[in-house]
């Protein structure tokens, strides 16, 4: 019986002993660090070159080496780093400078830029399986960004030029790992002393990036406090300022639709009345084919007598003609730029002041092009002493292939449409209530300087009519006409806050009609927030709709 006791006393005990032991072991497994080490080649996906970080965070892309040359995929630089790059169907890559635009084909072993020759003895750009790919010490030379390779395994760093980083030193020995976890596979080791930039914290650790370019986690114990360091390059950032005709004041702008040469003889009559204006833009020009030509409504007389006024004149050419493919045009670079060379020419023939570009129909497929179309043409602007100015839709439909703030880089001035809030087709409603101009001008805002920021406003409305709550009909009228309707039906006006508009309806032959009526008083309080929101100024679609009175608000309200 004793020994029964005993044998139980001890297989308590060794069972104790185990549960110890393996509780132990357990809790050791689970706080001790892993000393596994990553598998670089899976990590990195070495198979497919140098991996690539851009700001710290590792991309889908890989560079190429080649002759001790770092490659870059065209499209991570477009699209990671600065996408003021741009690759032509032609594969020729370019970039738009203030006074030119430097480009590089594949194979070719120099490139200028202000007039400096940069010669190399291994190709700017290459080719391979399809793809594009040019030298980091092209992207150094035009963009303010550093570009770091680092091999075993084959990495490559993108990092702004100039940069705020923090620094901190390792207190003690500690391993860098692929996730902020213990058992988290080892991708470097730090020794007490060594440097690392810290990233961000996550938790106990923090996300580092080694001085040999390993990113990765470190526990935050193991770092000391970090200091900041500041990075200042000697890039000089290029200064796109336009070089346009001065302009007297904000800009108090008109355009007269012009859609055959004798309506230029309508100028001096539409203008008797217009005080207060600084620049009339006729509808002179439109694409007429894919290879860059262009048709013409343009006198010069036109822009003599206008001077005489006191007008700055900007040629507006449209892109309406549905039969001209606007991405055979635009993405084609010898197209493209015969396109400007006659717009050039044209602006040069009558004594343009200004070149507005009125692009309507362009769409999300082409916008890249359209893009590079505006900067290009830039250029030759600031060489002619041009001013440059670009129509978009509200903001409030979308269409973001526009660019407006890279349009707002390149051009004097970026023009918002603030009408066609409803349209022929859709729905009935306002014009440009004042709710959609407030939106319309802040989403602007978001994207371009006020300076440079013109908001158009409507002279006109629409007519809509509707028979048994059905849309049959929507008419455009000018001021003066929509006024004359209400009047003559005995439509009795109502204001209405929320549209910042007086609002009439009457019934005629079975049908209603509804005016949301554009005046001086809808018209003064779209000036108001323009002139409160400081902009560039202002442009009215279109000359002869007006009612006279427009033309005193307009001057005294952008005094």
């Amino acid at each position: 019986m004793r020994n029964r006791e005993r044998y139980v006393r001890v297989g308590i005990i060794l069972m104790a002993a185990l549960l110890i032991v393996t509780g132990a072991v357990v809790v050791f497994s689970r706080f001790s660090y892993g000393k596994e080490w990553a598998d670089y080649d899976r990590v990195y996906q070495t198979e497919k070159g140098a991996a690539i970080f851009v700001h710290n965070s590792q991309t889908s892309y890989h560079a190429v080496c080649r002759d001790g040359q770092v490659y870059l995929p065209v499209e991570l630089v477009i699209s990671e780093v600065d996408d003021r790059f741009y690759l032509g169907t032609d594969k020729v890559l370019m970039y738009t400078l203030p006074k030119e635009t430097v480009e590089v084909s594949p194979g070719q072993k120099s490139f200028s830029v202000g007039g400096e020759v940069t010669e190399a003895l291994w190709p700017i750009c290459i080719e391979e399986n399809g793809a594009v790919y040019v030298t980091a010490a092209f992207v150094e030379k035009l963009v303010d960004v550093e570009v770091f390779y680092y091999d075993e395994p084959e990495r490559v760093l993108i990092l702004p030029g100039s940069r705020a980083e923090n620094r901190a030193t390792a207190g003690r020995k500690a391993q860098v790992r692929v996730l902020a976890g213990r058992k988290s596979p080892i991708l470097a080791e730090l020794k007490a002393g060594d440097t690392v930039y810290v990233l961000s914290r996550h938790g106990d650790w923090q996300r580092v990036r080694t001085t040999d370019g390993f990113i990765g986690y470190v526990p935050m114990a193991a770092l000391e406090d970090p200091v900041s360091d500041a990075f200042v390059s000697e890039f000089v950032q290029p200064d796109y300022t336009g070089a346009g005709a001065e302009i007297d004041g904000p800009v108090r702008m008109v355009w007269h639709q012009v859609f055959v040469r004798e309506a230029n003889d309508m100028l001096e009559e539409y203008l008797e009345h217009a005080e207060g204006l600084n620049v009339i833009s006729p509808t002179w020009y439109a694409l007429a084919d894919e290879v860059g030509g262009i048709t013409s409504l343009a006198e010069r007389w036109y822009v003599e007598k206008a001077h005489e006024l006191g007008l700055a004149v900007w040629g507006l050419v449209n892109d309406f003609d549905t039969k001209v493919d606007k991405f055979a045009l635009l993405s084609d670079t010898t197209s493209r730029r015969m396109l400007i060379s006659n717009l050039i020419a044209e602006a040069r023939e009558v004594g343009l002041d200004g070149i507005n570009i009125d692009f309507e129909l362009i769409d999300s497929e082409t916008g890249v092009h359209f893009l590079q179309f505006i900067r290009e043409l830039s250029v030759e602007c600031r060489r002619e002493g041009l001013v440059l100015s670009v129509d978009n839709y509200s903001l409030v439909g979308g269409r973001p292939w526009y660019d407006v703030a890279e349009q707002s880089v390149m051009a004097d001035f970026v023009i918002m449409m603030g009408y066609d809030e409803h349209w022929a087709g859709g729905a009935a409603g306002s014009t440009a209530s004042i709710g959609f101009t407030k939106t319309t001008i802040s989403l602007a805002l978001n994207k371009v300087p006020a300076e440079k920021l013109i908001h158009g406003i409507p002279f006109y409305t629409r007519v809509w009519g509707d028979e048994n709550g059905k849309n049959v009909s929507s008419t455009a009228a000018g001021m003066a006409a929509a006024k004359e309707l209400l009047e003559k039906n005995g439509a009795e006006l109502k204001w209405l806050p929320g549209e910042g508009q007086f609002f009439g309806e009457y019934v005629s032959e079975g049908i209603r009609y509804r005016i949301w009526l554009e005046d001086t008083t809808s018209l003064k309080l779209k000036l108001d927030l323009i002139e409160a929101n400081g902009l560039a100024g202002v442009a009215c679609w279109k000359l002869g709709l007006e009612d006279e009175a427009v033309w005193p608000l307009i001057a005294d309200c952008l005094d």
